[in-house]
């Protein structure tokens, strides 16, 4: 009787068990091989399925938000919410969120189509609304506006916003400057007159400021890559790249940086050592309409970008091995 009582209490559990399964809501495409590693998964958008996360081997890939209007996907610091813009027609456009464990998303603020950085604490994001740099944490429900006449801005801390800021609206002269989250203490820490300056990027570490420099209206001509202290002291200059620079962002130990210059209307992204000064070109030529979006891998071996054909792609940092093509709709990945 007693052993009779075990074998039916087993088989209820089991049977227990795997209704809980079946009912679980599972949006993955990889069954089993979901992405669970933090530092290896890549959130990318599709121009007609949505936004996915995945493996950096191409397995595990996850629908996050079945919405093909989603794009620029910024991953929060402790890397469990995505932030991203999605295209309200006739409306504008949207900053949302999405927890990439419960796929939940929500709302966060009207802006303008462009990554929204998040602050250290992952409290607040930081976006731009019609030429005004504002800020919205969770929880809160208005938005701040912090500056205007402003865009590009990234969280030096918490309370601290690096952004890039003309006046008169003369768009053409850009300086850099640092402000606090509440509109005060407005600083220029990149000034020089005569040149416009792009591309504010902050280290992992916070100490240092990446830029570039360009002479005012020769946005095609050489661009100056510099960096400083984000008390703007001790600009160094790295190096001048031929073309336009798309895009640009730090490894994650702050030693090099990826660019993504487009020369002639073609584009290739190239690793800039910040000792040495030494620029080295990683891909062949990309078209014109590529979403310039390339990212480096937590452990710096490899890095994700977009492919000049279209598609997501992972390669060796150094050049070598094979290209492995993740999605060949994908676009704008984030590692």
């Amino acid at each position: 009787m007693n052993n009779r009582f075990k074998l039916l209490t087993g088989s209820l559990l089991v049977l227990i068990l795997m209704a809980v399964v079946q009912c679980g809501d599972d949006k993955s495409t990889g069954g089993d091989d979901e992405a669970t590693t933090l530092d290896n998964r890549i959130v990318y958008s599709t121009r007609y399925d949505g936004m996915f996360l995945v493996n950096s081997d191409g397995s595990g890939k996850k629908l996050l938000v079945d919405d093909d209007s989603c794009w620029a996907a910024v991953w929060s610091p402790n890397k469990t919410l995505v932030a991203f813009t999605r295209l309200i027609s006739g409306s504008g456009y949207q900053i949302r969120a999405v927890d990439t464990a419960t796929l939940d998303v929500q709302y966060v603020a009207y802006g303008t189509y462009g990554y929204n950085p998040w602050s250290p604490d992952g409290n607040t994001l930081v976006y731009d609304n019609n030429n005004s740099v504002n800020i919205k944490s969770f929880g809160s429900l208005y938005s701040v506006s912090v500056l205007d006449n402003a865009f590009d801005a990234v969280f030096l801390n918490n309370d601290t916003l690096i952004m890039l800021h003309y006046h008169s609206g003369n768009t053409d002269s850009t300086f850099i400057y640092k402000i606090s989250t509440g509109g005060s203490g407005l600083t220029a820490l990149a000034n020089t007159a005569g040149y416009r300056f792009r591309l504010p990027r902050l280290s992992p570490n916070r100490d240092i400021i990446a830029y570039v420099r360009i002479h005012d209206g020769n946005f095609d001509d050489s661009n100056q890559v510099w960096i400083m202290n984000t008390d703007g002291s001790n600009k160094i200059q790295l190096g001048e790249i031929d073309g336009f620079i798309r895009e640009m962002s730090f490894s994650h130990d702050g030693s090099k940086l990826l660019l993504v210059p487009d020369n002639d209307d073609v584009t290739r992204v190239q690793r800039l050592d910040i000792a040495a000064h030494t620029v080295t070109v990683l891909t062949d030529a990309y078209s014109e309409d590529g979403e310039w979006a390339v990212d480096y891998a937590p452990d710096q071996s490899k890095l994700v970008l977009n492919l000049y054909d279209g598609g997501v792609a992972v390669m060796n940092d150094n050049n070598t091995g094979a290209v492995d093509t993740l999605d060949t709709l994908g676009f704008a990945p984030n590692w």
